[in-house]
């Protein structure tokens, strides 16, 4: 057998774990992101609240953050989609992790009052 040399590793799985979580965490930044979605115009105005209260908790539930949802209220589409001329458009800015897009565009695809959405990666 070799002889071992002069340094002893001590190794604790449970504080090495912590640390390399917290250094992915560190290198972890969020992207800024605009969420646009228009709502069929037959949708309730209660309804349409819940909807973008829905999006903005998936969005904010891996600790991101909605900076501003703007509603620009009932407009004429440039084109019909599904027979459907009109909606209502809504836009969900802030900073999200790239980890609930995917939950997001699924429930915006299944979402019934949902005519469109489209997710928007902005610049720094």
């Amino acid at each position: 057998m070799a002889p071992l040399s002069g340094h002893l590793v001590l190794s604790t799985p449970g504080i090495l774990d912590q640390e390399q979580t917290q250094r992915e965490e560190s290198y972890r930044e969020m992207n800024r992101y605009e969420v646009a979605l228009i709502v069929r115009p037959e949708v309730e105005e209660e309804a349409q609240q819940a909807l973008v209260e829905q999006l903005s908790q998936i969005l904010t539930s891996e600790g991101g953050q909605v900076e501003n949802v703007e509603a620009w209220g009932r407009r004429r589409l440039a084109y019909p989609i599904n027979k459907v001329n009109e909606g209502f458009y809504y836009f969900v800015q802030g900073q999200f992790d790239s980890s609930v897009l995917p939950t997001v565009d699924r429930t915006m695809r299944l979402s019934d009052s949902v005519v469109r959405h489209m997710i928007i990666r902005r610049d720094k």
